[in-house]
């Protein structure tokens, strides 16, 4: 049998990765009090006397004397001290540690908030920048705080986790070092008060603290340090070109819908997608119904997506009015083979399930339906007492008229031939004025016109005319069994012009794309290029702005009007350029700048980056996005044989 060699991709991509970035050192422990902080300051203490350059950026001892006897003798950099409701803070000096590129910094509480007006959300974005400045960084946290388990945490536990690191972030740690006390030890310990729990009652920590509890976060914590010992274990076999199953990725979908649990279902297809090694998509099918969503419904929505894209998801964003054709069409257009949908709360017996729809419609795709937690469903219950009606809107004025007119008409020709028709010919003359209605005019236009006709054709044309007595009740209700089908076409008419109308707007946002990048393949000089680009750009946003990278200095090359280019705006360019990644408007770094950062980068070298003006977005178009995100590809693609 032939022996199965890795591809030579996966070395280069391995050493990729390892160029140029410090090393992650993640301290983790399955609760708190079991010594992380303790451990990772004895090991810097061995580092020290080694004459390693090690140096504390941040450490929270919560008094603990033991901890902080090991802080002597350590280099310290001075923390930050802001103020925040009143109450003075010590917070990460970024800057500094950035400045002073110790070999070494200790930065523990890893999934600590920052406080508003810091340039990242999250201290893990922090240590993310001091990684790619070249700087090692260790760092502690408890197995709670990873963002797919907490809901599995919640379950265990019943506590709820608000702070949480991404798994990337842990998953791409170069060492993941365990620190585990047994429970009899731990619970002494925090009898002892030598565990520090802030955001629990004493009530609530002696619940948290149980044995079942202990043991349980123990085996997760277990198995994250083993999941991790297993990707090392497969990178020391590709970079020593160790034969091995290097089967071809799987792909996963899941159906993100506005709900309370769509967080659940986002941190359960990850974990799905991390077990089997495949990638995954969160996918949104926007209907009629998104535009009465509510306030709380479209935070649901909009935290689940940007939970995903954190979690290292793709983000598909479909508009159409059939969400389980458009999730079947997706599947089969992209070699999708499995899908995760949240379980149906009910199963109609005259219109089939999303899931029914797709199982039937689709072959050789495993479709996993999960259900939320039955405690955190719990808390929603209030909730379904609630009931939103959509907004009704009045019909246009004039489509009105337009209705009316039809009606008007069928109602002059037939007191003109009344004498010649018998009741079927009238009864079809209205319909036929009913049906041009229905087609050209809105709903509740089309359904007043309909009521309108049914009284003008009961006074006129039934016997006794001129009157709305009823000698044959069978005309009447033959006439407005046909109205009723009437509303029925121009309910159909209105769907199909709503998706006519989505479909022309996708074609015209793909055609757009496709244009440019036949104009980019024909330009000339990088001012050809930079002038088509915007050009296009404009399109979709008023304002746009272009940087790019001459050997190590950065110079504006582009920009509209209403751009104002100030000394913030260049400095997050510098921070793109320097960390390679997205920045501003729907991102978690500089997240209250109007503006979108979008590095310029093609074949891992960066050239640049692309200001777009998302001042008049009022939430997130992931879209919009997708699209201003693959312009600026192509102009990379473009632009990098003039720069």
């Amino acid at each position: 049998m032939e022996e199965e060699r890795p591809i030579p991709e996966s070395l280069l991509e391995i050493a990729e990765e390892k160029k140029n970035r410090g090393k992650l050192t993640i301290y983790l422990g399955a609760m708190p009090g079991v010594g992380k902080t303790y451990a990772m300051l004895s090991d810097a203490r061995i580092k020290k006397q080694d004459g390693v350059d090690i140096k504390i950026g941040f450490v929270e001892t919560h008094g603990r004397k033991e901890t902080e006897k090991l802080l002597e003798g350590l280099d310290i950099i001075p923390p930050l001290e802001v103020e925040y409701n009143g109450i003075k803070l010590k917070e990460l000096n970024l800057d500094e540690i950035l400045k002073i590129k110790p070999q070494i910094c200790i930065i523990d509480e890893l999934p600590h908030s920052n406080p508003p007006n810091f340039r990242n959300k999250k201290r893990y974005q922090d240590v993310e920048e001091v990684l790619n400045a070249g700087i090692d960084v260790w760092t502690a946290m408890n197995v709670q705080h990873i963002e797919s388990i907490s809901d599995i945490v919640y379950q265990i536990t019943g506590v709820k986790v608000r702070e949480t690191v991404p798994d990337e972030f842990v998953k791409n740690a170069d060492e993941i070092k365990l620190i585990d006390l047994p429970p009899e030890e731990l619970i002494q310990r925090l009898k002892d008060g030598k565990v520090y729990v802030p955001d629990l009652a004493q009530e609530a920590i002696k619940k948290y603290f149980r044995p079942g509890n202990i043991m349980a976060l123990r085996e997760l914590s277990m198995r994250i340090a083993a999941d991790k010992l297993n990707k090392k274990l497969n990178t020391y076999m590709k970079e020593h070109a160790i034969a091995g199953p290097w089967a071809i990725k799987e792909r996963i979908v899941v159906g993100i819908y506005a709900s309370p649990f769509a967080e659940h279902l986002v941190r359960a297809a990850y974990r799905v997608a991390t077990e089997i090694d495949a990638d995954w998509i969160a996918i949104y099918v926007e209907t009629e119904k998104h535009a009465y969503l509510t306030d709380k419904e479209l935070d649901w929505l909009q935290k689940a997506l940007e939970l995903a894209k954190s979690l290292g998801a793709e983000i598909v964003w479909i508009k159409d009015e059939d969400v389980p054709n458009a999730i079947i069409r997706y599947i089969k257009s992209h070699n999708i083979n499995k899908i995760i949908i949240g379980k149906p709360k009910k199963f109609p017996i005259f219109r089939g399930s999303i899931f029914r729809k797709i199982a039937q419609n689709t072959k050789y795709v495993d479709i996993y339906i999960l259900d939320p937690p039955i405690a955190e469903a719990e808390l929603f219950i209030p909730s379904k007492k609630r009931i939103s009606l959509p907004k009704l809107y009045l019909p246009k004025l004039y489509n009105v008229f337009i209705g009316l007119f039809l009606v008007f008409l069928a109602t002059f020709i037939g007191l003109q031939f009344r004498s010649f028709l018998n009741q079927l010919n009238l009864v079809f003359l209205f319909l036929l004025a009913l049906s041009l209605a229905a087609v050209m005019l809105d709903t509740y236009s089309t359904i007043f016109a309909t009521l309108v006709s049914i009284i003008i054709f009961d006074y006129f044309f039934i016997p006794p005319y001129y009157s709305f007595a009823i000698s044959d009740i069978n005309y009447f209700l033959s006439y407005t069994v046909f109205a009723v089908m009437i509303v029925f076409i121009n309910l159909l008419s209105v769907r199909l012009k709503r998706n006519l109308k989505q479909l022309q707007k996708s074609e015209e946002k793909s055609n757009v794309l496709f244009e440019l990048s036949r104009k980019l393949l024909r330009i000339n000089s990088k001012e050809e290029c930079i002038s088509i680009t915007v050009r296009y750009v404009k399109i979709f946003v008023e304002d746009v702005a272009i940087f790019l990278k001459d050997k190590e200095n950065i110079h504006i090359q582009a920009v509209t009007k209403n751009m104002n280019i100030n000394e913030r705006v260049k400095t997050i360019v510098q921070w793109c350029i320097k960390n390679k990644k997205p920045a501003g408007f729907s991102t978690q770094t500089f997240s209250e700048d109007p503006y979108f950062y979008m590095p310029l980068i093609y074949k891992d070298d960066i050239y640049g980056v692309m200001i777009f003006d998302m001042s008049k977005s009022k939430e997130t178009d992931y879209e919009l996005i997708s699209i201003l995100e693959a312009i600026a590809d192509l102009f990379t693609a473009s632009i990098v044989k003039y720069v």
